[in-house]
């Protein structure tokens, strides 16, 4: 725009000058002013071109300025996505914890009642030899006893049975919920 102006301007001028010269050819100025009006044209067209340019990256622009707002307000979506996963994953993650020290605990539970379970099993074994040998012992003084006193001395065994008491104590507890010794 600024060229077009001044391109006006230095026509006038030379316009201005021609009136000077009155009487001398003027062809050569003549030609010039052509010249001139041909650039003034070319700038015209250029001018032209660069604003259609211009406008054209003006809606490139916009076009793209909307494409990274929508891929802004994707990348929103996403964000909140995957926060929300985040947070699921972080729940998971604090339950599968709670479970694994639940885990944790009743395999120590397990461990404390296999350990009572392996010492009563011990003291089982052990209350049943002593009974054994009590019983031996008993079979052993029973008929001596028997010739003083006229009456046979039962084993622990067999005072057992032969007792009142429940069942737990005479059969165990497996039999005694089966109702019979197994």
């Amino acid at each position: 725009m600024r060229q077009f102006a001044l391109t006006i301007g230095l026509m006038l001028a030379l316009t201005s000058v021609m009136g000077c010269l009155e009487g001398e050819d003027t062809s050569a100025l003549d030609d010039q002013i052509t010249e001139l009006e041909n650039e003034n044209s070319a700038l015209k067209d250029n001018i032209a071109g660069v604003e259609d340019e211009r406008d054209s990256l003006a809606a490139e622009k916009s076009q793209l300025e909307a494409d990274v707002s929508d891929k802004n307000s994707e990348l929103a979506t996403a964000e909140a996505a995957r926060s929300a996963l985040q947070t699921s994953l972080d729940n998971i993650t604090a339950e599968r914890d709670t479970l694994q020290d639940a885990l944790d605990a009743e395999e120590d539970e397990s461990d404390n009642l296999t350990a009572q379970i392996t010492q009563l099993d011990s003291e089982i074994a052990q209350l049943e030899i002593a009974i054994e040998q009590a019983d031996a012992l008993l079979r052993l003084i029973s008929p001596a006893w028997e010739k003083v006193t006229g009456k046979r001395i039962p084993t622990i065994s067999e005072y057992v049975i032969t007792s009142d008491l429940p069942m737990f104590f005479k059969v165990g507890a497996p039999s005694a919920v089966m109702g019979g010794d197994m």
